[in-house]
């Protein structure tokens, strides 16, 4: 029987070229920093319910360390995740426990990814239903209100994706989770989703210094 060596993710993505220039503006705003070991990880993963962690180790899901992202930088937070990689190496986990009024849903936060070697990935979403539309590249599906649900169909749509002929790549450090994130922005991000990115980035960078300027007028009137 022959084996094969499995593909990791970090020498698949690392350094390819965006679909667009649009994605590749997009990808290249993004921010990205493993914070395992760090006070802030350790935090993090307290968080975590004892029943999320029981089910993941049922499963057999092992932890691979945790992350902060941020898709402007700054006057955007830093949104942390706790990343677990399943038994086959290939589904990813990211959870993180929401306290925030911002966000929503409060409480577990949890996504699911899976990705491929060319290029396309299934995405699964703790919304009902997620903004992030489906296409010809993804497969963007929302909560059934159950995570073991969620796992289940996930693999499911994994297993009807590889028999069309991508294989999945596997996830299995930080520097691959790190080339699935900054790919998904290069290359499955829908186009219009992008464009929205985009112009939301280019509106925080026009408002941000109208406020700046506005505030600096305001006050030199208080002290005048």
């Amino acid at each position: 029987m022959t084996s094969h060596r499995p593909l990791y993710a970090a020498a698949v993505f690392t350094d390819e070229e965006p679909r667009s220039s649009i994605h590749g503006f997009v990808a290249k705003r993004t921010r990205f920093e493993d914070i395992t070991g760090t006070t802030q990880a350790k935090q993090e993963f307290v968080k975590l319910p004892e029943e999320l962690l029981q089910w993941l180790r049922a499963e057999g899901f092992r932890e691979l360390g945790t992350y902060r992202e941020s898709l402007f930088g700054f006057p955007l937070p830093w949104l942390p995740g706790v990343s677990f990689v399943d038994p086959t190496g290939t589904t990813r986990v990211s959870v993180r426990y929401n306290e925030s009024m911002a966000y929503s849903p409060r409480g577990v936060m949890f996504t699911f990814f899976t990705y491929f070697d060319e290029g396309s990935a299934v995405v699964t979403w703790c919304v009902d239903s997620p903004s992030t539309k489906s296409t010809g590249w993804l497969d963007s599906l929302g909560t059934t209100g159950s995570i073991a649900e969620d796992y289940a169909r996930h693999r499911r749509h994994v297993e009807q994706r590889a028999k069309r002929g991508p294989v999945p790549v596997h996830v299995e450090s930080m520097a691959d989770i790190e080339a699935t994130y900054f790919h998904y922005f290069r290359g499955v991000l829908p186009d219009d989703k992008a464009m929205e990115v985009f112009q939301a980035w280019l509106t925080f960078r026009l408002v941000l210094p109208a406020i700046f300027i506005g505030g600096l007028i305001y006050i030199w009137q208080l002290v005048s």
